[in-house]
């Protein structure tokens, strides 16, 4: 990401030569992810499959900077549960995760209950 950063900020200090830039990196934080055979990956995908009715497929190109990923370095397997970015949203909604629909909550907490269900009536034996 440093180097992709500073080539993006070289083009636009070459198209506005007048605008002076300085930048430094000031935290770094590794990508990490946890296996998705894990238990906490594969019961969270039930979750999902039985909420959605559909199958799973994985979601790319999320930021890795994450309270997943800082419990994961210290060997905590996480899973990523979140709400759907809105596809069509209302007339002044803000853009981006600024706004969420009521139901896209319902199946978002749907979700999360299975998946604790799930994970907490497993032995410990499942669970390592």
């Amino acid at each position: 990401m440093k180097r992709q950063f500073g080539a993006a900020i070289a083009g636009i200090q070459k198209a506005h030569p007048d605008i002076q830039l300085a930048w430094d990196t000031v935290m770094s934080v590794p990508g990490s992810r946890t296996d998705p055979n894990n238990w906490i990956i594969q019961s969270s995908m039930r979750a999902w499959e039985a909420v959605e009715k559909r199958p799973h497929a994985f979601a790319r190109d999320l930021s890795g900077t994450t309270d997943g990923n800082v419990l994961r370095t210290w060997g905590i397997p996480t899973a990523r549960l979140g709400l759907p970015g809105l596809a069509n949203p209302d007339l002044g909604w803000p853009p981006m995760f600024d706004a969420c629909r009521v139901e896209d909550l319902r199946r978002l907490t749907r979700c999360y209950v299975h998946a604790l269900i799930d994970t907490c009536t497993r032995s410990r034996a499942q669970a390592t």
